[in-house]
């Protein structure tokens, strides 16, 4: 059986919840972003770049496990689109920016 939408999510959350792994999220913004002194390190593994080439240093089988992405002003919008039209993040699931409520 296969299932979509909101189920599918609802699934993932609990198949995280039982995981001893941590979710690996790619974050678009400068290293030295103040905002980032917030983040909850122990929690997750944040891949941080503010370009291309320094996002694809982490190397494929680490991208390849993204499974969010998350934007911070004042990374630059446009690495958004390189990263997911590209195919980057193969196994990415949500997407937010900063602002986002």
């Amino acid at each position: 059986m296969r299932v979509a939408g909101p189920v599918q999510a609802l699934v993932g959350t609990a198949r995280r919840a039982f995981s001893t792994s941590r979710p690996v999220i790619a974050v678009v913004s400068p290293r030295d972003n103040p905002a980032l002194k917030s983040a909850p390190k122990d929690r997750a593994d944040f891949l941080i770049a503010d370009n291309l080439d320094t996002m694809l240093g982490y190397g494929p089988e680490l991208l390849g496990k993204v499974e969010g992405l998350l934007w911070i002003p004042p990374g630059p919008p446009p690495l958004l689109s390189q990263l997911w039209a590209g195919g980057h993040l193969p196994s990415c699931q949500w997407v937010r920016g900063f602002y986002a409520g």
